[in-house]
């Protein structure tokens, strides 16, 4: 046989071959690419569950941070409920005991008894707001007023001065509490029919 009888023999046995090649590689690369898609699904579910597991986990997140501000919120109600019944407790609490007149020359001096039945209180200063003319307090500071305490509050006016049930004032007292904070209270005041100083009421501020 001659060199191209031999290449044509070659060639016609090595076509089946080479074709029988190609279909066996088709099929692998089928093979390969169901194995990939396969694989690409089971990644995809698995973020899937991942993406499931991350917002379950959010929502948890959620649902702590809001039962976490529902406690703090519980526990900021409970404190300042407490504070507020400490405050209330911390501070004086005043009644009227009377008053004595003394009369001089010039003027009259109307000495106020107030007894303290609340708690101690420091570094009182005392402020007559809107007094009636000629009426003036000579004691505006007081280092202490304790538990059962009295104290007198020494107001003069002119001899010959007098007042009438519609006149009226109030005092201020600021005062370090039993908490040690600065708070105030105000006591009313008015008159008699006979011209005498007489407790109204009391009114307390933080």
């Amino acid at each position: 046989m001659t060199f191209n009888e031999w290449g044509d023999f070659f060639a016609g046995v090595s076509a089946p071959l080479a074709f029988l090649w190609l279909v066996i590689g088709y099929f692998q690369q089928g093979e390969e690419l169901g194995q990939n898609t396969k694989a690409l699904q089971q990644q995809e579910e698995a973020l899937r569950l991942q993406v499931k597991e991350l917002r379950q986990s959010v929502e948890q997140q959620k649902e702590m941070v809001k039962v976490t501000q529902q406690d703090l919120e519980i526990n900021r109600a409970n404190t300042e409920r407490q504070y507020q019944k400490e405050k209330l407790l911390s501070q004086p609490v005043i009644r009227y005991r009377g008053v004595n007149s003394n009369a001089s020359q010039d003027q009259v001096q109307q000495s106020l008894k107030l007894l303290n039945i609340g708690h101690l209180i420091n570094r009182v200063e005392l402020e007559v707001i809107n007094p009636p003319s000629g009426l003036e307090l000579r004691n505006e500071f007081l280092d202490n007023w304790d538990y059962n305490s009295e104290k007198q509050l020494h107001f003069v006016h002119p001899r010959g001065k007098s007042y009438s049930r519609t006149d009226r004032f109030t005092l201020e007292l600021k005062y370090l509490d039993g908490l040690n904070e600065a708070s105030s209270q105000t006591l009313f005041f008015s008159f008699n029919q006979s011209g005498v100083i007489v407790f109204s009421s009391e009114r307390a501020k933080a």
